[in-house]
């Protein structure tokens, strides 16, 4: 599912004010909310707290409000956080299209890709087939 109907769904209780204002949405790290580039994490982060619901992170342990969001001492980490968080995943990505890249060829090759396949196929005794 793309990241951004992930947001939509996941932020429903938050946009359709069931959440609280004033309560606070605990995370493990900023990247939990949104590894989308920043200026696009940005949004859905200004969204929840616009709507009054605080983000508090425990790695680094930081508190995401209203009132203090704006502040250099918040925003310029905020970004780092986010950029780093996009950037990763980016790398990430590009990994992992390039390793199903490499098994696609592999099996084109006629390599066997991996020596464990579904429970209903059966090796043959020569393990080719």
């Amino acid at each position: 599912m793309p990241e951004e109907a992930n947001w939509q769904r996941s932020s429903k209780p938050v946009r359709e004010g069931r959440i609280a204002k004033g309560s606070t949405l605990i995370v493990e790290n900023i990247d939990r909310i949104s590894r989308l580039p920043p200026d696009e994490a940005n949004e859905i982060i200004m969204k929840i707290v616009r709507a009054g619901v605080n983000i508090a992170t425990t790695s680094p342990e930081q508190l995401y409000t209203k009132d203090n969001i704006r502040s250099i001492a918040t925003w310029i980490p905020l970004q780092v956080a986010q950029s780093l968080a996009a950037e990763d995943s980016k790398k990430k990505s590009d990994r992992l299209a390039d390793a199903w890249a490499a098994k696609r060829k592999a099996l084109t090759d006629g390599t066997k890709i991996s020596s464990l396949g579904p429970t209903w196929l059966k090796l043959s005794a020569d393990r080719k087939h």
